[in-house]
């Protein structure tokens, strides 16, 4: 089988097994939420590029990123209650891989929206890849002027965009004095011929540097996002642990049924308080509970630790229970 038949196959398994999930979720619980150019074709061709979108390198990038982030969540192939151990603003979260904002939480990487990001950090993970010169997905533009080299500019220029809490300004001007750097020494002679040469190379470089200083805040913008992390290490500030059977917090005031239960490492779980204790696996650590499930010692189910659905994470089809026995008679894990 060809490795791209293979990658089909897989592909066509995850949806399959992801659409699966999905189905055993929502019964489970409720969603919580080159040629020579003249100036003014360069300058509209370059301008052109730095106004569209991301390469399709980098889009492929992003998108492979998130398909293979959201498999993972659905397949609950992550930690089972690291997900659901701190509290932002009564919304649970994992500090490792989400900041807690003024506005809530957010992801670290790549970053949606920059301006929810202010404290935002270098990501150790990332690597600038050069495009030379020319904007991802874009028209490319000519390397050079002639015997003028542009390409080591233009390299440097992606990545100063590229390197996390630059500034765009900075990046401009350094790039328009090394395009003139390189024309200086491509035609430092003093004929008529040479300065003639080094004039028209010296415009050229004042287009390349229009075109950034206008067009280039969008690539500048889907450049930190990449390279950068919304936040650096964000302890846990507050942990959601519970108290006493029938006194447990809410997690979230969106969702009253979700409720933090302590765990026997002394962190805490957002588990749906209505989950009933009849067939919850017991356990005596985190450890001992399935993906998307965390150890309850301080549930109504006994003076022993079970198993229960986090809030939020996705709980394996072997283990979901209905909306309607989560309703039926008998005991719940918060008491309510």
């Amino acid at each position: 089988m060809s490795k791209f038949n293979a990658l089909r196959l897989r592909k066509h398994v995850a949806a399959r097994d992801i659409s699966a999930h999905e189905s055993t979720v929502d019964a489970l619980v409720p969603t919580q939420q080159g040629g020579r150019l003249s100036s003014e074709n360069l300058f509209d061709n370059l301008a052109r590029s730095m106004a569209g979108s991301l390469s399709r390198r980098d889009v492929l990038k992003t998108a492979v990123a998130g398909l293979a982030g959201i498999a993972l969540a659905k397949l609950g192939i992550k930690t089972a209650w690291a997900g659901a151990n701190c509290l932002c603003n009564g919304t649970p979260y994992d500090p490792n891989l989400a900041c807690c904002t003024p506005t809530g939480v957010v992801q670290k990487n790549p970053i949606a929206d920059l301006t929810r990001c202010p404290g935002k950090i270098p990501n150790a993970t990332h690597t600038c890849v050069p495009n030379g010169c020319g904007s991802n997905g874009g028209i490319s533009a000519p390397n050079g002027f002639f015997a003028a080299d542009f390409l080591p500019s233009c390299n440097d220029h992606d990545c100063c965009y590229d390197r996390c809490n630059s500034v765009k300004s900075t990046c401009d001007t350094y790039f328009q004095t090394s395009l003139r750097a390189a024309c200086m020494t491509a035609y430092s002679g003093t004929s008529f011929i040479e300065s003639k040469k080094r004039g028209m190379c010296i415009s050229t470089a004042d287009t390349y540097y229009d075109a950034v200083n206008k067009f280039g805040q969008s690539p500048y913008d889907a450049a930190q996002k990449q390279s950068c992390d919304c936040c650096g290490l964000n302890p846990c500030t507050t942990p959601c642990a519970g108290g006493a059977c029938g006194n447990l917090p809410r997690c979230s005031a969106n969702n009253p049924d979700c409720l933090c239960f302590t765990t026997p490492e002394g962190d805490g779980a957002c588990i749906p308080g209505s989950t009933p204790c009849a067939g919850l696996r017991p356990c005596t650590s985190s450890a001992d509970c399935p993906p998307g499930y965390g150890c309850a010692v301080t549930s109504c189910c006994g003076n022993f630790g079970v198993c229960g659905p986090l809030c939020s994470d996705v709980t394996p089809a072997g283990f979901a229970v209905s909306r309607s026995s989560r309703i039926a008679s008998g005991p719940t894990m918060g008491g309510r």
